[in-house]
């Protein structure tokens, strides 16, 4: 993708508690960069012409931030998913799966399903990288 062109293309950020995502809206705004920002909370909100809010956990409020992002032409081609960086080391698996995984899984899911995912770019950031295994010669996966 050209530069101008990725210029002209919308960003999705979901911005953690520890303030990461924000750093990186605040940088973007500032390149005059098109940014959504996305806040978990307890279901689907347009908060105001930039941010949004979502139930991390409702897999519907996921393609209404999708319809809403179309209908504001800002259906992104870069997302970046900080919702597993965490302010506290201490937070809760079950908490960092809904945040993490999940809602990785249920952004994936709607993106394919309202525009053509060879056009997009998902970066997924954390501060509590998990090990990644690679099986060795004759070890199988486990």
């Amino acid at each position: 993708m050209a530069g101008s062109e990725a210029r002209r293309s919308p960003w999705l950020v979901f911005a953690d508690d520890a303030g990461v995502g924000r750093q990186i809206v605040a940088r973007l705004e500032q390149r005059d960069e098109v940014v959504a920002m996305v806040l978990p909370g307890d279901a689907f909100a347009s908060l105001d012409d930039r941010d949004y809010q979502i139930n991390p956990l409702n897999r519907a409020d996921y393609d209404a931030l999708m319809d809403a992002l179309r209908s504001d032409g800002k259906l992104p081609r870069t997302v970046v998913h900080c919702w597993s960086v965490t302010a506290e080391p201490d937070t809760a698996t079950e908490r960092c799966q809904e945040l993490g995984f999940f809602s990785l899984l249920f952004t994936a899911q709607a993106l394919a399903k309202h525009q053509n995912p060879q056009r997009l770019r998902l970066y997924a950031v954390s501060n509590q990288p998990g090990e990644v295994h690679h099986p060795g010669p004759g070890e199988g996966h486990p």
